[in-house]
C-alpha cells in the first residue's frame, strides 16, 4: 500500500476530527497557523487545548489513545501521556520552558518515528515521547479540541 501525500480534513465547532495515514508510513503531522481561541471579547482566561492521537472517532467510551499533548495555560504546563482501556497511564510533565503564549499564532509539528512521537514548534524541536502503545496503526485518528483555532492542518 502506497503512504498518501496529503489527506482533506474538516473542522466544527473547534473540535476536529482527522483520518491518519498509516502509521505505518512514515508520517509528519504539519498544523500551521494556529491561534488560541479568545471566546468572548470581555475578560477570558486559556485553560488549555489538547492534541490526541487516537484509536477512532469515539468519545465514549474513551479511546485508546497512543499520544495525547496537552498544554495548560493556567500552570504553564504540558502534559503528554497516554490512555489504555479507559486509563490514563503516567504523565510526563518535564519541559525546557512554555513556549505558548494567548493570542499568538504557533505551527506545531509532531512526526511519528519508528521509536517515538517527535514534537516540534515553530521550527524548533520541543519534546520526543517514546512509544507505550502499539501497534501504531490502530491509532487512525487525530483529535484536537478546547482553547484553539486551526487555520490549516497537513499530512505529508
Amino acid at each position: 500500500m502506497e503512504c498518501p501525500t496529503a489527506i482533506t480534513v474538516l473542522l466544527a465547532d473547534n473540535r476536529f476530527f482527522g483520518i491518519l495515514p498509516l502509521m505505518t508510513c512514515p508520517t509528519q503531522i504539519e498544523s500551521v497557523q494556529w491561534q488560541e481561541n479568545y471566546i468572548c471579547t470581555c475578560m477570558f482566561f486559556l485553560h488549555r487545548f489538547t492534541i490526541s492521537l487516537q484509536k477512532g472517532e469515539a468519545l465514549y467510551p474513551p479511546p485508546d489513545v497512543a499520544f495525547r499533548f496537552d498544554p495548560r495555560f493556567f500552570n504553564r504546563s504540558i502534559v503528554r501521556s497516554v490512555r489504555y482501556n479507559g486509563l490514563l497511564a503516567s504523565e510526563e510533565t518535564s519541559i525546557s520552558h512554555f513556549p505558548f503564549q494567548p493570542g499568538i499564532s504557533f505551527e506545531l509539528f509532531i512526526r511519528v518515528e519508528a521509536d517515538k512521537y517527535s514534537v516540534s514548534i515553530n521550527g524548533q524541536h520541543f519534546i520526543d515521547f517514546r512509544h507505550r502503545l502499539r501497534p501504531l496503526e490502530i491509532f487512525d485518528t487525530l483529535y484536537i479540541e478546547n482553547d484553539v483555532s486551526i487555520s490549516s492542518i497537513r499530512f505529508s
